[in-house]
């Protein structure tokens, strides 16, 4: 999928595979780590992108003087061996302690959490502890995950909220200037000068390079930054660096000095720094801790059907404004990052710190999920009532024995 982005205008594969790949790997991602390591793991999970895009970058420059197809066929055909590898990683792992017990295969998940999180401990309290919470959380949500639709995402104030946060956040994370410098690196080195080939194909490797070391330490850091501190932190840096580009792009256009064209290359560096260091990483953590078990996989989902549609306004829009327009077309995504810096500060709250079943008493309060409880609670009360008028001894005892 990395060299796709090194060839303008060819077609994006991206929609089908984000509702598949992304929102079942980010969910199991979420549900499988350690409760300490969660915000670690899953931030580093969306990291991985850019060790795809650093192959594909060097890959495309060891091939770039080739004067056959094969020039960008054998970048394509090596994109099957990592998914080959990855297929046998799948096929060996453990299913999610969440999904099992959603199926009343409680003594699985309890194995599970005693040999992942316990370290093969059976008296572990942590992992008694999270297989109670994690069984009460479903339990309170059973009969509604049961009917839940894609409208559930609409009928609570909460669920409002995580759709706006999923939505804008998907959105923002292309349509912030990273679409241009990364789909089309090639044009924005043009307009500053850089024609050669091997020099726009190895500047690119190198700011892959620099997109992973960046994105593996903002992974790091979000539980110590927290995630609002890292986000505000990111677009800010990727705001103050945008304006540079914009303002050196614009003075080479008019005075065409050779020098300030360069200067340009070292703040692209910079913007893609700032964007691996908050953006790639909360990309996936955040958005997993925000929903609740019966819809987070349609939150993944709605955020890849997002990313998409602002993808495809990347590959077909960027490239005809930058044609029309040049330089001037930057002044448009330096607006958007701050409209994005406004919309984290007063909407995106922090989530660090919690487990991903207390996580509902951020977006729903406490009165909402204490009226759940004593919803379920009552419901749960009316069906032993009505279990013990229908049984005999003999099944009660049965009923018991079984449990």
């Amino acid at each position: 999928m990395g060299c796709k982005h090194y060839r303008s205008g060819e077609p994006s594969w991206d929609f089908p595979l984000g509702l598949g790949w992304a929102s079942s790997t980010q969910s199991h991602f979420s549900e499988t780590a350690h409760p300490s390591h969660r915000g670690t793991y899953t931030a580093l999970a969306n990291v991985g992108w850019w060790i795809g895009s650093f192959l594909a970058a060097w890959i495309t420059y060891g091939t770039r003087n080739m004067a056959s197809n094969w020039a960008w066929r054998i970048p394509s055909v090596l994109q099957f061996v990592i998914p080959a590898v990855a297929l046998c990683g799948f096929v060996l792992a453990p299913e999610s302690p969440r999904w099992l017990i959603s199926k009343d295969r409680i003594e699985e998940a309890r194995q599970f959490l005693i040999k992942y999180h316990a370290g093969g401990n059976e008296e572990s309290p942590l992992a008694e502890f999270e297989l109670q919470e994690i069984c009460q959380t479903l339990r309170q949500g059973a009969e509604i995950s049961k009917k839940t639709s894609w409208l559930d995402m609409l009928r609570t104030k909460g669920n409002r909220h995580r759709t706006y946060i999923t939505g804008t956040f998907y959105l923002f994370s292309q349509w912030n200037g990273i679409g241009i410098v990364s789909y089309y690196l090639a044009p924005v080195l043009v307009t500053v000068g850089i024609t050669s080939v091997t020099q726009q194909t190895m500047i690119s490797g190198f700011l892959q390079l620099w997109n992973l070391i960046c994105s593996i330490a903002g992974a790091v850091s979000i539980d110590r930054w927290g995630r609002r501190g890292i986000l505000l932190f990111s677009t800010s840096g990727m705001l103050l660096s945008f304006i540079i580009i914009s303002g050196l792009s614009g003075s080479f256009a008019m005075t065409q000095n050779a020098a300030v064209g360069v200067a340009v290359i070292p703040f692209v560096f910079v913007f893609c720094g700032f964007f691996g260091f908050g953006i790639t990483p909360l990309l996936f953590a955040y958005i997993c801790e925000i929903w609740p078990y019966e819809l987070r996989a349609r939150g993944f989902a709605l955020g890849q059907m997002t990313a998409s549609a602002g993808a495809f306004f990347n590959i077909f829009v960027n490239p005809i404004a930058l044609k029309a327009i040049g330089w001037k077309y930057y002044i448009v995504y330096c607006v958007v990052i701050i409209l994005g810096i406004i919309n984290i500060y007063f909407t995106y709250p922090e989530t660090g710190g919690h487990t991903l079943e207390e996580m509902s008493r951020v977006f729903d309060g406490e009165d909402a999920v204490s009226a759940k409880i004593a919803e379920v609670g009552e419901s749960k009360e009316r069906d032993r009532d009505g279990e013990r008028d229908t049984k005999g001894p003999e099944d009660v005892g049965l009923q018991a024995a079984k449990i």
